[in-house]
């Protein structure tokens, strides 16, 4: 049987409350399924975020990695949550009128490569010319032609253009896990680049890179075996935190 009720009537004002009731439950119910199944998000106050949680951790990594570095620059480096850590090295001449100084280096088995200066920011192009003409003639002539060369994955490394030009000179490259400075073994050879540096100032640029490749090339080969010897070490400390951050 159907009735009219108006507004005021005390069981129209039941019936609205245990429909609200209904719906504050509903709305509960929803929240914690959304928790649950991990899509919740909660908005946070004042302006949006322009960068998330991966994007910031890999702004604090390069920033540890490089304190030289300036916000523009690391701006510059860091421009998402898939680039990883910088693979080059930057370095400030700060007794007279500042600047910085950006290089590359390579290393294998059998000693140490070169070290090139850059010019700017290094783009694909650049990159593949340092691939040409610095990186190919110290492997083929320290190594041989059957060597396999590791890069980490920042998006000039995996650009279509330098990809074809591993292809057309038949560079094998290993493939490597993205966010892993840990395993670059490479990384370890800036710091002792750093530490060979401290205390050191120069007045101009020049005398910054003739400093870091002299600094570079005395680098001994024990330290290269000692890091070498350390790669198993590492792809097992990676194996058993199941992907996180290891010491290394």
């Amino acid at each position: 049987m159907l009735r009219r009720v108006s507004a005021g009537c005390p069981f129209f004002v039941q019936i609205t409350e245990i429909m609200n009731a209904h719906a504050r439950r509903s709305d509960n119910k929803m929240m914690l399924l959304m928790l649950r199944k991990g899509v919740f998000v909660q908005k946070s106050p004042g302006r949006p975020r322009k960068t998330n949680h991966l994007t910031d951790r890999n702004i604090v990594m390069t920033s540890r990695m490089n304190p030289r570095l300036s916000a523009g620059e690391i701006s510059a480096m860091v421009d998402g949550p898939m680039t990883p850590v910088p693979h080059v090295r930057t370095w400030k001449s700060v007794k007279h009128g500042g600047g910085s100084i950006c290089v590359w280096g390579c290393f294998s088995a059998c000693g140490m490569g070169p070290l090139v200066r850059i010019s700017g920011l290094m783009d694909r192009f650049q990159y593949e010319s340092i691939l040409e003409n610095h990186m190919r003639p110290f492997a083929r002539q320290s190594i041989g032609r059957s060597f396999i060369y590791q890069q980490d994955n920042d998006p000039k490394h995996t650009s279509l253009h330098v990809r074809n030009w591993f292809s057309r000179r038949h560079v094998n490259v290993l493939s490597w896990p993205s966010q892993s400075p840990d395993l670059n073994v490479i990384e370890p050879l800036w710091e002792e680049l750093e530490r060979r540096l401290k205390g050191k100032f120069a007045s101009n640029m020049d005398q910054k890179f003739a400093q870091l490749q002299a600094a570079w090339s005395q680098i001994p080969q024990s330290t290269i075996d000692a890091l070498i010897d350390s790669m198993p070490r590492r792809c097992q400390a990676v194996i058993d935190n199941k992907g996180y951050p290891t010491k290394y």
